[in-house]
């Protein structure tokens, strides 16, 4: 839960700040190419194991068989959370995985 909850949309979005920084300021260096194409391998697992979705409908599920019973109020970590589903859906949607591929093959 810990893994698809918290460290695999922090590492996506890491990896893709990663990717966009080495292509924009310089894919001259070997080393930098080699980083980049390992970065673009395991995007494909870090997508996979993002599953922030679940867990917002899960919350909202919760909220709605709870609200008979109780009092439910969403604090700054429901907040927080929420806003990294959004980050992350909008990253994702403008994300072009193949146009990514395309520019290392451009410059190799």
């Amino acid at each position: 839960m810990l893994v698809s909850a918290v460290l695999a949309p922090g590492l996506l979005l890491v990896s893709v700040l990663a990717q966009i920084l080495i292509i924009k300021f310089g894919l001259h260096s070997r080393k930098l190419k080699k980083t980049l194409k390992q970065l673009l391998k395991m995007q494909g697992l870090l997508t996979q194991l993002t599953m922030l979705e679940i867990y917002v409908i899960s919350f909202l599920v919760a909220a709605f068989n709870l609200a008979d019973f109780a009092t439910v109020s969403f604090g700054f970590g429901t907040f927080c959370f929420t806003m990294l589903f959004i980050m992350t859906l909008f990253l994702m949607r403008e994300y072009d995985l193949e146009h990514m591929w395309s520019f290392l093959d451009e410059h190799q």
